[in-house]
């Protein structure tokens, strides 16, 4: 998760998006952010993404407004089977949907998410440790 979350932060920033950044880099976690400046702010960004079917959500930044960054999180796409290789086109599409028209970037958002139908890194019901306890027997 946090590879792909590098990867699709790096994907972002060579398209001229300004992702958030410290000194150890875009992030360290599943998760990291950029400053929606350019779009009105996160949740006018947010917006924007939902209606080219992509999710995301606004969060505050050190230094800017209350709610002046747009958050990433790579867990859900990750569990989808998403690797780093994929997070140059997913971040295109996330560009085009800020900086474009993002009902047309829709059905590309679809058609790219179609490819990963398996779910990844969950354990089948039946694989799990159970977790009924056994009646407990009176000892005489």
């Amino acid at each position: 998760m946090v590879r792909t979350a590098q990867a699709l932060a790096a994907a972002l920033a060579g398209m001229d998006v300004p992702v958030f950044s410290t000194d150890i880099g875009f992030t360290a976690s599943h998760q990291f952010a950029v400053e929606a400046g350019e779009w009105n702010g996160g949740h006018q960004a947010a917006l924007r993404l939902r209606d080219a079917n992509i999710l995301s959500c606004a969060i505050g930044l050190p230094g800017g407004d209350e709610w002046s960054g747009l958050r990433f999180g790579t867990p859900e796409i990750v569990r989808w089977g998403m690797t780093p290789a994929d997070m140059p086109e997913l971040g295109a599409l996330i560009v085009d949907a800020l900086r474009g028209d993002p009902a047309s970037v829709a059905p590309r958002t679809t058609r790219f998410r179609s490819r990963f139908t398996t779910l990844h890194h969950v354990r089948d019901p039946q694989d799990l440790p159970s977790t009924r306890r056994s009646p407990v027997k009176a000892t005489e």
